[in-house]
């Protein structure tokens, strides 16, 4: 097939317009190894190897550009689910060669932003990763060489915070509130009781609490049982709610509502 025209474009690409009319998009790679400029006839063989390897470097520059963030395998061999599996391989294969792909790397840089920039544990990170099918044994030696002091400090911060903001629950339940949210962000049984532990709850305000909670579900309940129900109702939800169950019979025993 002859080539009658070539049109550059853009930076690493040319337009090659064949005797049918048939247009051929080459990147530039293939221009200088096919000498494609001085050339003007090609057999249908070489033809077919200029756009097989055409769309090797068709899905290795695509993929370039998506590495303008940091990606591992897997992120690629999804990103190129539409792409041939030996040009897949191929363009891994050659971005790993060329250190623009690094699972280890990954892996390394994953945990790092994680630790400094989010409150997500040592399991919600893990299995972040081992989903992404990198190496479980990798994985856990990055995390597992960070100390605990960094864990805790984590941990603590997120303590603090909920502390601070606690105007509704009992120091009971928002300590069990606190704990079941730690877990869920994945971080370790052994650090979140060190951490509950060695906090200091601010007592002076839970009669107070006590003492509303109680008026409101008094409110709620008052007209739907007798006395000695309703006050056996009020007992447990007042238990319910993380507060000492002798202190919640007080309140109940003796209130004059």
């Amino acid at each position: 097939m002859q080539i009658i025209k070539y049109t550059k474009k853009g930076s690493n690409k040319y337009e090659l317009t064949l005797k049918d009319n048939t247009k051929l998009l080459v990147y530039t790679d293939l221009i200088l190894e096919y000498n494609l400029l001085i050339r003007k006839n090609l057999d249908p063989n070489t033809l077919k190897k200029i756009k097989s390897a055409n769309l090797k470097l068709e899905c290795y520059y695509k993929t370039l550009k998506y590495l303008k963030n940091t990606k591992c395998t897997s992120d690629i061999k999804n990103y190129l689910k539409d792409y041939p599996s030996n040009i897949v391989d191929y363009t891994i294969k050659r971005l790993t060669k060329e250190g623009y792909l690094n699972d280890n790397n990954y892996i390394k840089s994953y945990i790092n932003t994680k630790i400094n920039l989010s409150n997500d544990g040592y399991y919600k990170i893990y299995y972040y990763l081992k989903n992404k099918d990198l190496d479980e044994t990798i994985i856990k030696n990055y995390l597992n060489d960070i100390e605990d002091n960094i864990w805790l400090d984590k941990i603590n911060k997120i303590v603090n915070t909920k502390l601070k903001s606690n105007t509704k629950y009992s120091n009971n339940l928002l300590i069990s509130k606190i704990k079941t949210y730690l877990k869920t962000l994945g971080y370790q049984d052994y650090l979140i009781n060190i951490a509950l532990d060695n906090i200091n709850l601010d007592t002076s305000k839970e009669d107070e609490k006590l003492e509303k909670d109680y008026l409101k579900l008094f409110n709620k309940y008052k007209n739907k049982y007798e006395k000695n129900k309703l006050n056996y109702i009020l007992i447990g939800k007042l238990y319910q709610k993380g507060y000492d169950l002798d202190k919640a019979k007080r309140v109940v025993e003796t209130s004059n509502l």
